[in-house]
């Protein structure tokens, strides 16, 4: 029989969203406000001297879109808070529109935007400074007018495609670890139109971009947007523990990489070199096999930045335990379900791939540079999508008429891949205590 949406369930899923986001803003602000971390403190910094008549564009290691966002404000972080809280909900119905749209199921798309904004360690980042609400906000939205884009609404084929391409750049301004995911994304344009509309999504990521790395080559001689791909492999490349939280690092390498020359491009030639020395020195190999049985565990270690902050004046309290308890038995279900979700994926309709894709490119991106669970974030919506189908399945067919649908190669795929997921969610700190990476 078919699983209906009562109202009831509804309200109380949105009851419970609800009480999870308040004890996260209680958790921030009482009874003193969350100390700030590493690159939120960045950003205030870069707002701050923006508001002050400083460069537009600051010669750093991260795009500018974030600092814009605080110095819009004035730096005022509930004004922040309340844009990136905005930012969430977006998110939400983004992937909720997304997951309709590949899964022409309506329970599942309710279920995706449930699992988003009652996940603590994704809900958490409306209140961080970090720029994932917003840059996820641009990169779904330039996801959807894809994938609809040229179905339904092909009189607006070309303005939804350049619409998307202003969107995406809006994203890559405020993070860019999308940028080599665009040459992908122009497989979801129509195949009868493919050159004249790969120019105008084109010219829509061009016209963000172009301008502000123009200005960026005036006030600092060269035109990215950012620059911490060597420092951010240099990094990778020396972690010495699963655990993102667990003998960090980056802050004592960042101070070293400012200190060894005058300007961002002589840092990275340095680092470039030194990691490619790195390399050469163990062999590509060598170097492979090291990051396979690091990188995935620091990547998908139930730890989170949420369950690791100490900035919290709460953070040791029963109750503030309680929803890091709560968050980590949450993350282990939805690694599992969005496992089965990915081999019963519908894989008909127009851009079913992408999230697959997206997961895919990212986890391959972070083999080499530096990991950590935080920077999962980006790719928590496509997890959302897959678990969602799972437990939208479960629900209207029952769990044994899925078991059965998923076939039995798919079902062996199954029970040989959960271990392992679960061995990348929950094994970190047990290998480290027994086999130490050094």
């Amino acid at each position: 029989m078919r699983f209906q949406q009562p109202r009831l369930w509804l309200s109380l899923a949105a009851l419970w969203v609800l009480i999870v986001n308040s004890a996260l803003f209680v958790l921030y602000w009482w009874p003193s406000p969350k100390r700030l971390r590493g690159d939120e403190q960045t950003y205030v910094n870069a707002a701050q001297d923006l508001v002050e008549g400083g460069a537009l564009v600051v010669d750093s290691m991260w795009p500018p879109g974030q600092a814009w966002i605080v110095a819009a404000v004035d730096g005022s972080l509930p004004l922040v808070q309340f844009i990136q809280f905005i930012f969430l909900l977006g998110v939400a119905w983004l992937a909720s529109r997304l997951c309709r749209q590949w899964c022409q199921d309506s329970l599942a798309a309710t279920i995706v935007a449930i699992v988003l904004l009652a996940y603590p360690p994704f809900a958490a980042y409306a209140q961080y400074l970090w720029p994932e609400m917003a840059h996820l906000f641009f990169l779904l939205l330039s996801w959807l007018l894809l994938v609809r884009d040229g179905e339904d609404h092909a009189p607006l084929s070309m303005l939804g495609t350049f619409c998307a391409g202003l969107s995406l750049g809006a994203a890559l301004l405020i993070k860019s670890v999308g940028l080599l995911f665009l040459p992908l994304l122009l497989f979801l344009l129509p195949r009868g139109q493919l050159l004249k509309s790969a120019s105008v999504f084109v010219l829509g990521v061009m016209l963000v971009l172009v301008p502000i790395s123009a200005i960026k080559y005036e006030e600092t001689g060269h035109w990215s947007l950012h620059t911490s791909g060597p420092f951010n492999l240099w990094v990778g490349l020396n972690d010495v523990s699963r655990q993102g939280h667990v003998r960090p690092i980056a802050g004592r390498e960042s101070a070293k990489f400012y200190r060894s020359a005058d300007s961002m491009q002589q840092r990275n030639v340095i680092y470039l070199n030194k990691s490619i020395e790195l390399i050469d020195q163990a062999g590509p190999v060598s170097t492979l096999m090291e990051q396979l049985i690091k990188q995935p565990f620091r990547l998908f270690d139930y730890e989170s930045f949420f369950s690791t902050e100490r900035g919290y004046a709460l953070a040791q309290s029963p109750w503030a335990r309680g929803l890091v308890h709560y968050s980590s038995a949450f993350y282990v279900v939805l690694m599992l379900g969005a496992w089965y979700g990915m081999l019963s994926w519908p894989r008909r309709r127009r851009g079913w791939w992408v999230p697959f894709a997206f997961v895919a490119y990212v986890c391959g991106l972070l083999l080499l540079l530096h990991a950590k669970a935080r920077f999962r974030i980006v790719f928590v919506p496509c997890l959302a999508m897959f678990f969602a189908w799972s437990l939208s399945r479960w629900l209207q067919v029952g769990i044994r008429q899925s078991w059965y649908d998923l076939g039995r190669v798919r079902q062996i795929t199954f029970l040989a891949g959960a271990p392992i997921v679960l061995i990348f969610t929950l094994g970190a700190a047990w290998l480290d205590r027994h086999y130490p990476i050094s």
